[in-house]
This record gives structure tokens, C-alpha cells and sequence, in this order.
């Protein structure tokens, strides 16, 4: 038996998922939670083998609640499930432990199946989300080729990434540990290296 504490903002989310999973041979749902505080306590508590988790919540993110459980809960799987599909939430949820990724849109028999799956061991992507990792892939593929063919330095490459990803300045500068002026004076260089005067230009440059 797979015992899962499902976390979501939204009652009729948490109501449907309950119901849903309640009626599934091998899973039995021992909590729900409305927040990622309630989250990481009913965690704590219950020590489930999975928490369903969506990621933007009230009091508490679902980031943060990820990056608490990975230190004091590691034995407890996370499983994402929420309506955003970017590759920003998805980067950040799987740099945070996240063991799958899946969103709402995939339906209840791909909900179970990844349920199934991260409290076996494995990981388990959505449709959408698996789009975006090859995607992300190929986009990465592109700056390393990038970086060989206009001589960027290791932050300049490491910039163009997060800026591919979606960043802006100031998130850019959190994720490096420099100061916004540093971060401008890398994406500076990189326009002249690249020969592009704006984001949108390096970007179309890369994937032309």
C-alpha cells in the first residue's frame, strides 16, 4: 500500500484528488493540506512514501516545503503536480528534490501512474514537462556550441542559460551570488560578443 499526503491550495483540487486516489487499489491518502506549512508537518507526522505537492500555495511554497523535506524527510518522495509547466518552476522543483514533475492536465491515470512510479523509485514526468527537458537539452546543447564559437567565458555561458531559462537580472544575480551590476556587465559582454543588442536577439541567435 503506497500512503500519500496530498498537498494543494485549492479544496476542490485536494477533495478530487483524495476521492480519486481513495478509490485506487494500492494507494491510501493519510492527509491533506492546504499549504506548504501543513505540508511539511503532515510529512513530518505521517511520513508517507509520497507527497503530491503543488507548488504555489499560500504561507508556505512548495519550493520551500520541498527543500525543507529533502533535508529532514528524505525518505518521503515528492511528486509535483500543478498547472505550471515553465521551465523555471520546473528547474527550480527538481534543483529543490523534487522526484517527478507532472501537471494537472495529465489526467488521473497518468496522476496514479507517476504516484506509482516515485514511491517505487523512478522518476515521472508529465507530457508538457518532458517537452521541456528535451527541450531544455537541446537548448543547453546550443550554448555549450555557442560558448566554443564566440569564445564565451564560463559565467558569460552560465548567464546565457539562466536567461534562456527565463530569468531576469536580479534572479540571475541571486542564483550566481553576485550583485545585479555584475550581472549586467556579463549580459553587456555577451551582447557584444554575440553581436545581438537585446535578450529576444541572443536568444533567436541560438536557436536559429
Amino acid at each position: 500500500m503506497i500512503s500519500v499526503v496530498v498537498a494543494d491550495d485549492q479544496a476542490a483540487v485536494r477533495e478530487g484528488l483524495t476521492t480519486i486516489l481513495s478509490l485506487t487499489d494500492g494507494i491510501d491518502v493519510v492527509g491533506t493540506a492546504a499549504d506548504g506549512v501543513e505540508a511539511v508537518h503532515l510529512v513530518q507526522t505521517c511520513r508517507p512514501d509520497v507527497l503530491l505537492l503543488d507548488l504555489h500555495m499560500p504561507t508556505r511554497s512548495g519550493i520551500d516545503a520541498l527543500a525543507e523535506l529533502g533535508i529532514h524527510c528524505q525518505s518521503t518522495k515528492v511528486l509535483v503536480l500543478t498547472t505550471y509547466s515553465d521551465q523555471v518552476s520546473i528547474s527550480e522543483a527538481l534543483a529543490a528534490g523534487a522526484h517527478g514533475y507532472i501537471t494537472k492536465s495529465d489526467g488521473a491515470t497518468q496522476i496514479i501512474a507517476a504516484i506509482t512510479a516515485v514511491a517505487a523509485g523512478h522518476g515521472a514526468f508529465g507530457r508538457e514537462v518532458t517537452a521541456h527537458l528535451v527541450g531544455a537539452l537541446k537548448s543547453r546543447t546550443r550554448l555549450d556550441q555557442a560558448a566554443h564559437r564566440y569564445g564565451l567565458t564560463e559565467q558569460e555561458t552560465r548567464v546565457l542559460n539562466l536567461i534562456s531559462s527565463g530569468l531576469r537580472n536580479r534572479q540571475i544575480a541571486d542564483e550566481l551570488f553576485v550583485s545585479v551590476a555584475t550581472v549586467k556587465t556579463h549580459i553587456n559582454n555577451l551582447f557584444t560578443k554575440l553581436g545581438v543588442r537585446s535578450r529576444q536577439q541572443a536568444l533567436e541567435l541560438l536557436t536559429a
